[in-house]
């Protein structure tokens, strides 16, 4: 089974979090954007999985941003994912690969997600 998911960006990169001086900035977005994203998880009524591969469609408004910093997103949806109860966990039992692509979406700035089932691998 393969589900899709878009969620509206553009999410926190790791230039966002990283050198804060308060360790409450990380948990703040990570709450803020958990929030968010499990509403698109609902909206797109995702159905739980037990073991997959996601790929990361990156949508950026131009390319300030590095490919490394942006991805850094990927934390915020894999925590929503298994927060909605779609994911048991976000370790290795659970996540059989992650790749990424990147491109310039000026009008449409996010993440889409492809996140296959995996069965027997």
């Amino acid at each position: 089974m393969i589900q899709t998911l878009f969620v509206p960006g553009p999410l926190p990169g790791l230039n966002d979090v990283a050198g804060k001086k308060s360790r409450w900035h990380y948990r703040q977005l990570k709450e803020e954007w958990g929030l968010a994203i499990g509403i698109f998880i609902t909206l797109a009524k995702l159905t739980p999985m037990q073991r997959v591969s996601i790929v990361f469609h990156w949508q950026e408004k131009n390319q300030r941003r590095d490919p490394d910093n942006i991805m850094f997103g990927q934390k915020f949806c894999l925590d929503a994912l298994v927060a909605k109860g779609i994911l048991p966990d976000d370790g290795w039992a659970e996540i059989a690969g992650l790749a990424h692509t990147f491109a310039v979406v000026p009008m449409r700035p996010g993440v889409r997600m492809e996140i296959v089932e995996v069965v027997n691998d």
